[in-house]
């Protein structure tokens, strides 16, 4: 699935006819981790950070480090939804920057061993 990040306000119009606050539930997702909430107001599952990640792991542990192009070649996103998604890696420690690339953080390899167990 190649759409990545959504608008957070989209989610919430969609689960208005449910019967709950949207906003409670997207805070219960949030809190279990099943959701991440980047910058600018889009979310993202667990599913498809460890998906995405997954897929440009071998570009992360490259010595030339995996650039927003990469990810955004890779996922189809634009760089709306790159950046924030790489900053929020990076606040993880699932990515680390260096200059205009990342590299691998100290937690992606325990995040992605977690995630093939379970996903």
């Amino acid at each position: 699935d190649q759409r990545g990040p959504v608008e957070e306000a989209e989610v919430l119009t969609l689960l208005k006819p449910v019967g709950t606050k949207p906003a409670d539930v997207m805070q219960y997702l949030h809190d279990l981790g099943k959701i991440h909430r980047l910058e600018g107001g889009s979310i993202i599952t667990r599913r498809h950070v460890a998906k995405v990640l997954g897929l440009v792991a071998t570009q992360l542990a490259s010595p030339a480090g995996l650039s927003v192009a990469h990810i955004r070649d890779k996922t189809g996103w634009s760089r709306k939804y790159c950046i924030p998604f790489l900053e929020h890696t990076d606040g993880l420690q699932l990515t680390r920057r260096r200059g205009d690339a990342r590299s691998a953080g100290p937690a992606l390899k325990s995040f992605l061993d977690a995630w093939t167990t379970v996903g």
